[in-house]
């Protein structure tokens, strides 16, 4: 491990040994007099005066991902978020799993919209950003419904898959579960991430966190796909408009009629009640 100091960074690491199986990334990391605070894969470590804000937001984290979990179920296992505060006007450096607060943590701290969206993907299927990945409009669905966000993501959703039909008309007769094989892997995730919230909207919240929690079971084995989707959507939707709906999307031919007669999102659903 190589350590570089050119500009104040700071990145608390926790406790273990600073070894690795395999080659890594030049790391930049400061050393300061922290405290921790830590429950589940939540943690928050804070420098001297600020034990009673911490404990304050942490709970705050807590009772938002106990939220999410009730919805969703088991966090992957490597889900962690470890919010750091840092030393005004210290630079620190972008991460995938930790916020930075600058300054002291104030007493009035609410929830940040990135801590929000890190909590989110504790439940990514594709947890890794494996490029094209069957689960990516899934993973994008699941995340704005759990940070209530979903109304705007829905519609551009529908805007993008729009333009995405205009620019490949083979959108309108190949289904989901064969966009790979037909060369569509880079409008799977638009298109896929409309359906997933169609089949949101016709099921509501409770029924459609039981079909994500169903395809996540599958999803762990680390063999799913969209043919696997379709199947789980098939014998776990119980309504017979969302049930024909999934269908005609992930292994019909129904996506560019449907598109093509519906102006907005709303519209879209509408049409499948």
């Amino acid at each position: 491990v190589m350590t570089h100091f050119d500009q104040p960074c700071a990145l608390v690491i926790p406790a273990f040994d600073l070894e690795a199986s395999k080659p890594t990334s030049l790391m930049s990391m400061a050393i300061a007099p922290y405290n921790t605070l830590s429950d589940g894969p939540i943690s928050i470590a804070y420098l001297s005066g600020s034990s009673a804000n911490a404990m304050a937001l942490l709970d705050q984290l807590n009772e938002r991902f106990q939220s999410i979990e009730a919805l969703l179920g088991t966090a992957n296992k490597d889900a962690s978020l470890q919010v750091v505060e840092v030393p005004a006007d210290t630079q620190t450096l972008p991460s995938s799993t930790s916020v930075f607060i600058s300054g002291s943590i104030p007493g009035s701290m609410k929830i940040s919209d990135s801590m929000h969206s890190k909590i989110a993907g504790f439940w990514r299927i594709n947890s890794r950003g494996r490029a094209n990945h069957w689960a990516d409009g899934l993973d994008q669905v699941i995340t704005a419904a759990v940070s209530d966000t979903l109304p705007i993501t829905s519609e551009h959703l529908f805007q993008a898959s729009k333009t995405a039909l205009s620019a490949n008309k083979a959108i309108s007769k190949t289904p989901l579960e064969e966009f790979l094989t037909e060369g569509l892997e880079a409008e799977q995730a638009v298109v896929s991430g409309l359906a997933f919230a169609v089949l949101r909207d016709m099921l509501g919240e409770d029924d459609f966190f039981a079909v994500v929690r169903a395809i996540r079971a599958e999803g762990a084995s680390g063999y799913a796909d969209m043919a696997v989707v379709a199947e789980v959507l098939d014998s776990t939707i119980k309504n017979k408009a969302a049930r024909k709906f999934a269908e005609g999307w992930f292994s019909g031919k129904k996506i560019g009629k449907a598109l093509s007669n519906a102006a907005t999102f709303a519209e879209l659903v509408a049409a499948q009640r």
